[in-house]
């Protein structure tokens, strides 16, 4: 995937950190699921390798919205359906659709 070394250090590592791969050190060492790929989604991927999730900065902090109208946009309502949407097709996917 042309993933950059540093990048993927950093990725293990927080898999690691959140119990779905467990690292062993040494000659024969590496990286081993820690759970069954049945019981990861595409969602968790997801949440646990980016900042964030959102699909637009109205949705992260109402601050963001240019015209200080969040809870009244019609624009900032279709976003908010878009992501719920969004997230629970990704919480549908299961990994172990993808072996």
């Amino acid at each position: 995937m042309k993933i950059p070394e540093r990048e993927t250090v950093a990725l293990l590592k927080i898999l690691v950190a959140n119990h779905v791969l467990k690292s062993t050190r040494g000659k024969n060492g590496g990286y081993a699921l820690a759970r069954n790929l049945n019981d990861i989604t595409m969602y968790d991927v997801i949440f646990w390798t980016t900042k964030d999730m959102k699909i637009n900065a109205c949705l992260k902090d109402p601050k963001e919205c240019s015209r200080n109208y969040t809870e009244q946009c019609k624009v900032r309502k279709c976003f908010a359906e878009l992501q719920l949407l969004a997230e629970q097709r990704l919480k549908s996917i299961l990994l172990d659709e993808f072996v």
